[in-house]
Formats: C-alpha cells, structure tokens, sequence
C-alpha cells in the first residue's frame, strides 16, 4: 500500500477542525499520541500473546483516532495492519 505523500494528511480538514487555535491543536494532538502509543502497546502485547482473536482491535482503534485527525496515511495504515491481524 503506497498513499501519494499530498494525501497522507487532509489539510484541509485539518484547518476546518482547528480553525486557527494552537492551544486546541496542542491537546488534541497530544491526546493523539498518547492513544495512538497506548495502540501500539497493546497491539505489541496482544501479538506477543498470540491473542489472534483481539489482535485487530488496537488497530481498528488507531485507524479511527486518525481518521479524527486528518491524518489519512496512518489511517490507511492502521487499515491493513487491523486487516491483516
């Protein structure tokens, strides 16, 4: 899977939802990174623990926290990653 590098992020989308506010940006993407870390973690230790079951679920979860932040690459990654699982 190979995403054009102008539609890894939806800039507009983006600017809609921000509308110019850098305080609200700094939360919203720092509410990002922590789930999309707490993602990671839990995909690491649900494939660790061969739980094939419920492997998707961190994924599923990443696909949609970035999709709420325009960031359409990770999104489209997440996407096969939960597929995959």
């Amino acid at each position: 899977m190979e995403l054009a590098e102008d539609t890894a992020l939806d800039r507009e989308f983006l600017e809609e939802l921000l509308d110019g506010d850098v305080e609200f940006a700094q939360e919203l993407f720092e509410t990002y990174f922590q789930s999309a870390d707490a993602a990671y973690l839990e995909a690491e230790e649900r494939l660790a623990a061969n739980d094939v079951e419920n492997a998707f679920r961190p994924f599923h979860t990443l696909k949609g926290a970035s999709a709420s932040v325009g960031l359409l690459g990770v999104q489209e990654l997440a996407k096969s990653m939960e597929l995959r699982a």
